[in-house]
């Protein structure tokens, strides 16, 4: 059985693409958010001229926070689907194998052989 190819390679060609692709793009990301996460972490840290304490913990920065650590647990998450991805499309479905098999080699078919 043939693959269908779409434009110039086939589907198990796409589908290596699209998860390298994933994996790349979720791994720069994750090194990006980890530099916010850093400099919102930094932010927080009181001055030392200032004696407010009130102003250490604003919301809008908690807020920045939560989001950023919620985006880099999305992007372990759509690495490790991308990585799932890449094992599933190395392995063929069994029933195509043994039909290409049966088909490749025509001996080893079970039933009578006709002469």
């Amino acid at each position: 059985m043939e693959e269908r190819q779409l434009c110039c390679c086939g589907f198990r060609g796409w589908t290596l693409v699209i998860a390298w692709f994933e994996i790349i793009v979720g791994i720069w990301a994750f090194h990006d958010l980890g530099k916010i996460f850093l400099v919102l972490l930094e932010s927080m840290k009181p001055d030392k001229d200032s004696h407010d304490e009130e102003k250490l913990f604003s919301l809008a920065v908690l807020v920045q926070l939560g989001m950023s650590v919620m985006l880099r647990i999305l992007e372990i998450v759509g690495v490790s689907i991308a990585v799932i991805l890449i094992r599933g499309c190395k392995n063929k479905n069994p029933k195509q194998q043994e039909e290409q098999q049966r088909l490749s080699n025509p001996q080893t078919t079970l039933g009578p052989r006709v002469h």
